[in-house]
Parts: C-alpha cells; structure tokens; sequence
C-alpha cells in the first residue's frame, strides 16, 4: 500500500490535489497528505510530521511517495533526508501526469515500477507547440533585439 505525500513551496500542494480531484473525483484524494511552506514557516516542521508519521506506521507496510515542486529547493532538499527510510521515495518536479499516474497505478505493481512508468509518463506529458515555421524560429533566435 502506498502513502502519497505533496509538499511544495506556497500552496501548489493543494490547488494540484484539488486539481486532481476536478479529474478523477474528489474521494480518491482525500487520501493524499498535502504540505505547504509559506513564508515564515520552517520546512524542518513538514519534515518532522512526515517522519513523526512514517516511524508511527511501520507496522502498517506503507510506502510513502512524496511529491515536492522544486529539484534543490528547501522542501525538496529538507524531505530528502528521509530517503534513509527503506520505504520512502522522494520525487521532486510534480505535475499533474506523475500525480494521476502514481494515484492510479496498480496496488499490486511495485512503488519503483509504478514512480519509474509515473516519470517516464510525466516527461512525455511536456511538450511544446508553436505556430512559428521551423526557418523562422532559426532566424528569430540568430536575430540581435
């Protein structure tokens, strides 16, 4: 069984959650914790409830997945510290395709099977479009403005 955990700078974590909710039902995400740093707050706080929560649960079997915004950021660098624990997985970029992905894998697949297709899937979600012919383009980025 997995625990799934966002924690972000401001309140990304919920809007995302929310988000998720305005998809595939809201039910389905009142099992998701959400952390939000706001200015003032300590990180070391998220980072301590989490632990507090992981060492209170280890009879429980879960695996905790944990969701942070930024690659180096203060959220992500604080809860990384909690990779000590065999159970836990630290991501950090999340978006909405990882989120959907992970929510509805397969309870029966292993958590690093279904993170590594999560990844896999949320790098194939961003994509880029524009109406600017390919000589164009060129041209534009050579161009001294």
């Amino acid at each position: 069984m997995r625990k799934i955990i966002v924690a972000t700078h401001g309140e990304l974590s919920k809007g995302i959650v929310h988000t998720l909710g305005v998809i595939i039902g809201e039910e389905i995400t009142h099992s998701i914790d959400t952390y939000s740093l706001l200015p003032g707050e300590d990180v070391n706080d998220i980072a301590e409830s989490i632990e507090k929560e992981i060492t209170s649960a280890k009879e429980k079997k879960l695996d905790y997945v944990i969701l942070t915004d930024i690659a180096g950021g203060s959220v992500h660098n604080t809860l990384l510290r909690l990779v000590s624990y065999p159970n836990v997985w630290v991501i950090t970029g999340v978006n909405l395709i990882m989120l959907l992905d992970i929510i509805l894998s397969d309870s029966n697949n292993s958590t690093q099977t279904v993170l590594e297709k999560a990844l896999e899937n949320a790098r194939l979600g961003i994509t880029l479009q524009s109406c600017i012919p390919d000589n164009l383009s060129n041209d534009l980025d050579n161009d001294d403005l």
